[in-house]
């Protein structure tokens, strides 16, 4: 039976009752930050966490919990560090970061030859 703990720093995660700490399955290394991250005192199960189907509710579940995470901007840095790591992370999903990584080439390539030909 996993721990329970009470919502998450004081604010309501979910529908604010006891929540179970999530088990973080992952290949990224545990810093500090993940000590503070909203999904490790949650109820949803790592089936939401790492979902097959872009349609599973539990996907949105998971996505809307990173939407107030305190350190969600470092769980994503730690997820874009590591190429081919699956499941939600900062709020965003694979493919998501994906886009977001190549919109980032394209910007910084488009800022490369806008300073080029000035």
């Amino acid at each position: 039976m996993p721990k329970v703990i009470t919502p998450y720093r004081g604010r309501p995660v979910g529908a604010g009752a006891a929540i179970p700490i999530r088990e973080r399955v992952s290949p990224l290394r545990q810093d500090e930050w993940s000590d503070d991250a909203a999904c490790r005192h949650t109820r949803l199960t790592a089936d939401a966490w790492f979902p097959v189907a872009k349609e599973d509710p539990l996907r949105d579940r998971a996505k809307e919990i990173c939407g107030f995470c305190p350190v969600r901007d470092a769980c994503l840095a730690e997820a874009l560090a590591v190429p081919g790591t699956h499941g939600i992370w900062g709020g965003l999903d694979e493919s998501e970061r994906k886009s977001l990584v190549r919109r980032a080439k394209r910007a910084g390539a488009s800022r490369s030859g806008q300073e080029g030909s000035t």
